[in-house]
């Protein structure tokens, strides 16, 4: 079994967390009336995207440099063949998972705390 076939099956489960996500999102962002909501700045998309960034840029530093020192090694046969410096693309779907699990749970389990349901859990 290839990398990118772990990773596919690793990522089908964060994919729909992640839209689910988006939706809950969406519908929030609708429900209250414009100017109210933190979605109806644009300094809010800017700065959410500043950490993605600083995420994948950190991965491939240290990726590179754990490959580099051989603390970490892959068969050749079963990577796809893209590599960002010495570490292959199938290593970055890790650093994604975490950009999407993280936050998600975050505002997931916020709504559940609101909601009132914990005082029936």
């Amino acid at each position: 079994m290839s990398y990118l076939e772990v990773n596919f099956f690793f990522l089908l489960p964060v994919a729909a967390i992640g839209v689910l996500w988006r939706y809950l999102l969406t519908q929030e962002a609708n429900a209250v009336p414009y100017g109210s909501s933190r979605f109806d700045f644009p300094e809010y998309f800017t700065w959410r995207r500043l950490p993605i960034v600083l995420l994948l840029v950190l991965t491939a530093i240290f990726d590179n440099v754990m490959i580099g020192v051989g603390l970490v090694g892959y068969d050749p046969d079963t990577l796809l063949g893209v590599y960002i410096g010495i570490a292959p693309i199938e290593d970055f779907a890790y650093s994604i998972a975490a950009l999407i699990l993280l936050p998600a749970t975050w505002y997931l389990l916020r709504r559940r705390r609101n909601s009132g349901l914990e005082t029936y859990a």
